[in-house]
């Protein structure tokens, strides 16, 4: 199973493709060569490697408009070879369809980048059908500069918020194992040998989600959290659980890892304010219960072998004077 995410940066969207494999990758780079074409109302990309897919009909724009210039990062799994890209797109602005590929050559354990320009898909070239339609799934029909495509009916359209949640519950939590107390006074996420106790400790928050309408989509989320004290430069992860009915008392049995949805982010090096972005499509198959429900439970992992000495953060609790914090966008029906 693979899983990809959309992460904005600025004004250009990256998006990530993950699959198990050696940590060989391929970034690629899709531009526009049609100046009135910006972006994409869907976007799907196969990959194949000397004749073998191994990525088909990558498709994650189903509620999504992707902005071009973007790039892609996939983890293959497979390794080495001479890779063929071939992305197909439809534009957010007319639906006209856009195609390009190209090869690139995939080094075990190297990172491969290849730039592939879309453009305008003309009946009877490469890609289309004999019948003359575009080839898409779900895609139509007609010649696109006798008989341009009527729009579809769209939905509503939704307004951007963005609120700040301050958390209503923490707690610190040892998986490996809990032979230690959990206390609300030590939110901290640790991993590695410490007081002879090989620690895995994650820090849990729970936020309300009820002031969110049901209709809305998630854009982006972060936690910001005040390190209280750090040692040996961890590498965070954002994790989630769905349990949401836990106290500072409660224990692994009762705060289960039920995701990762972040990838490994940067290492945390100082005390101070810091911010953990989640990967939104990492998430998405959790939000709609955690909307039903009002409630929210994310926490702060470290990433790596539990073999070594500890690293870890220390984050201040709620009611502090710089409490744990929700940083959430929505785009929400009115």
């Amino acid at each position: 199973m693979c899983q990809f995410a959309i992460l904005r940066l600025a004004s250009v969207a990256l998006l990530l493709l993950s699959c198990r494999g050696e940590d060989t990758f391929v970034k690629v780079s899709l531009t526009s060569n049609e100046g009135n074409i910006t972006s994409l109302g869907r976007l799907d990309v196969s990959l194949s490697i000397d004749g073998t897919e191994i990525i088909e009909g990558f498709d994650p724009s189903a509620d999504d408009v992707i902005d071009l210039p973007t790039s892609i990062v996939f983890d293959v799994a497979s390794g080495a070879g001479t890779m063929t890209i071939k992305a197909s797109g439809t534009a957010a602005e007319s639906s006209e369809i856009l195609r390009g590929e190209g090869d690139v050559d995939v080094v075990r354990g190297k990172t491969a980048s290849m730039t592939i320009s879309l453009s305008r898909q003309q009946p009877g070239n490469d890609g289309s059908t004999s019948d003359g339609s575009d080839g898409l799934r779900d895609g139509g029909g007609d010649d696109q500069d006798a008989n341009p495509a009527e729009p579809a009916d769209s939905a509503p359209a939704c307004t951007d918020v963005t609120r700040a949640i301050v958390a209503n519950m923490a707690v610190g939590i040892d998986y490996n194992p809990p032979t230690e107390p959990n206390t609300k006074d030590f939110i901290a996420a640790s991993r590695g040998l410490g007081h002879g106790h090989e620690h895995d400790y994650i820090a849990w928050f729970r936020f309300s989600l009820a002031a969110i309408p049901q209709n809305a989509k998630l854009r982006a989320a972060r936690l910001r959290l005040k390190v209280r004290s750090v040692l040996g430069a961890p590498v965070p992860v954002v994790v989630y659980s769905d349990a949401n009915l836990w106290n500072t008392e409660s224990g692994p049995g009762t705060v289960p890892r039920t995701a990762d949805v972040s990838l490994p982010l940067a290492p945390i090096l100082e005390a101070g304010t810091s911010r953990f972005a989640l990967t939104p499509l990492f998430y998405e198959p959790f939000w709609v219960r955690d909307l039903s429900d009002d409630h929210l439970t994310l926490g702060i992992a470290v990433a790596g072998t539990i073999s070594g000495p500890e690293r870890y953060a220390h984050f201040e609790p709620p009611q502090a004077a710089e409490s744990p914090t929700l940083e959430i966008e929505t785009c929400e029906v009115k």
